[in-house]
């Protein structure tokens, strides 16, 4: 069992921030409860609710001294993560989701974790649209077999990885590995509080630790920034998953809205403040702002063909913007099928050429459908290739 070295005998601190999470509050504080001992503190951050979720809170918060209750304005989930990190006392510290929960079967290698001497673990997602299980052939959990081993990476090679999914030393096997880990999320993994702290004080207030205003991405920000700070330490890929993330009950990656390519405006300003603070490189900047566009370009493809018009002239008018323009660069691509796709993307919006862009994009996007959609389509194929 880890030692209590944190601030008030504090082992972990687990933060999760909440809006209008009243379905889901409770089962996510729940999970985290079943940790055994009072060396865990679960700090939950009202942002700004207007149903119950802070009224739920308050009841667990009578019958468990374990539970503490912030609120605050409506300031996003960046803000409320950066509120929660300030109020923690754990040497270690855990970001939940409110709309996701801890695995049962997790909580014990979580405690393992506690134990180590690096700054950063990493633990495998299972997510909700593949039915519980992990979906790769070389790992099982609970009741599908043996749980895969424990593995270490320097915290340099797994930040190139993320920037360039490309990177030479991790371009073949390790990559199948790192898709357990959504390695650009800040949840499902362990972050040791004095790191973070580091991190902090480099960055200043306004983005200590996640840089604020953004929807998408602050997530791989805030870790591309730390493993700069981490160099060459180690950190743990876990082989026990311990993160159910819940995509039916998303708000962000499962809803696609016309204006969601504005995000790019903060983005490419929060990008710009890692440059500025000597975390990030001006090529790297180009690849990482490149990958955060292309990412934005696909998923506006899910949009309705009504909304597609108001999208086209949303990303039209970010082009004309120079900033964003010299952001856009060529993007090293990690497969010939990302090549064909990408590549001829980047070219086009660089060129201002969107509407050129958009059909080229969603008649991939179709056939992708069509493909997905149709059984028939998928035996013919096959016995075609047979």
């Amino acid at each position: 069992m880890a030692s209590a070295v944190g601030g008030a005998g504090i082992t972990l601190s687990v933060i999760v921030p909440a809006y209008r999470a009243e379905k889901t509050i409770l089962r996510a504080i729940n999970s985290i409860l079943l940790w055994p001992g009072d060396d865990m503190e679960v700090i939950v951050i009202d942002d700004g609710s207007d149903d119950y979720t802070a009224g739920i809170v308050r009841e667990v918060t009578k019958v468990d001294a374990r539970v503490r209750l912030l609120q605050q304005s409506n300031a996003g989930r960046s803000a409320a993560r950066n509120a929660g990190f300030c109020a923690a006392r754990g040497e270690w510290v855990m970001f939940l989701d409110a709309d996701d929960y801890l695995l049962a079967d997790g909580i014990g290698k979580i405690r393992e974790m506690t134990a180590s001497s690096v700054s950063l673990v990493l633990f495998p997602v299972i997510l909700s649209a593949r039915e519980n299980v992990v979906g790769y052939s070389d790992i099982s959990w609970k009741g599908w077999g043996t749980v895969a081993e424990d593995r270490t990476l320097p915290a340099s090679a797994l930040r190139s990885f993320m920037i360039d999914p490309a990177y030479a030393p991790l371009s073949s096997g390790v990559p199948k590995r790192l898709e357990w880990y959504e390695t650009n999320s800040a949840w499902s993994r362990l972050y040791r509080r004095k790191a973070v702290l580091r991190l902090s004080s480099k960055l200043g207030e306004g983005q200590a630790p996640f840089p604020v205003n953004l929807r998408f991405s602050e997530d791989k920000l805030f870790n591309l920034a730390l493993l700069d700070l981490l160099g060459e330490e180690q950190v743990i890929l876990s082989g026990h998953p311990v993160y159910y993330w819940d995509l039916g009950n998303s708000d962000t990656c499962a809803v696609v809205r016309v204006d969601d390519a504005k995000g790019l405006l903060p983005f490419k300003d929060a990008v710009n403040v890692l440059v500025k603070n000597d975390l990030l490189s001006m090529s790297e900047r180009s690849l990482v702002f490149t990958r955060e566009a292309i990412s934005q370009f696909k998923r506006s493809m899910r949009l309705g063909s009504s909304d597609l018009h108001a999208s086209k002239r949303t990303w039209r008018s970010l082009l004309y913007d120079e900033g964003i323009r010299s952001c856009l660069g060529s993007v090293p691509c990690a497969s010939m099928k990302e090549s064909i796709r990408v590549k001829p993307i980047c070219w086009l919006l660089r060129h201002e050429f969107i509407s050129v862009a958009f059909m080229y994009e969603r008649s991939i996007f179709l056939v992708k459908k069509l493909f997905s959609e149709s059984g028939w389509l998928r035996q013919l194929l096959s016995r075609s290739v047979g």
